[in-house]
């Protein structure tokens, strides 16, 4: 992450740094994030049934995902999450740091 920090340092686009442990469900994001004005999300690092492609689904933190009927309305015939290996090497990141701002690394 710190390439994305970097990034927007030298494109001049500030921003507010908020740094804090790493969660793992919405109740740890609750406890240990700091408040702030924006939507809290729940991130989902996920890939297809071959592992070829690979998912990052964000949606509101208070909404519960069907993996049944998302791989329906993907048109996929299987999905499941990916393992951390599949996210450092996808996006740069360990498992309770899942982040759309991660998508810099793609």
């Amino acid at each position: 992450m710190e390439a994305f920090f970097k990034f927007l340092e030298e494109k001049l686009i500030a921003y507010t740094r908020h740094d804090h442990p790493a969660v793992y469900t919405v109740e740890e994001a609750d406890r240990l994030v700091p408040e702030l004005s924006a939507a809290k999300t729940k991130n989902l690092f996920l890939r297809d049934d071959k592992g070829k492609r690979h998912f990052l689904v964000v949606v509101p933190g208070h909404k519960q995902v069907n993996l049944k009927t998302l791989k329906d309305r993907m048109g996929i015939k299987r999905i499941s999450f990916g393992s951390s290996e599949r996210l450092k090497k996808h996006l740069g990141i360990e498992p309770g740091a899942v982040s759309i701002l991660a998508l810099y690394n793609d």
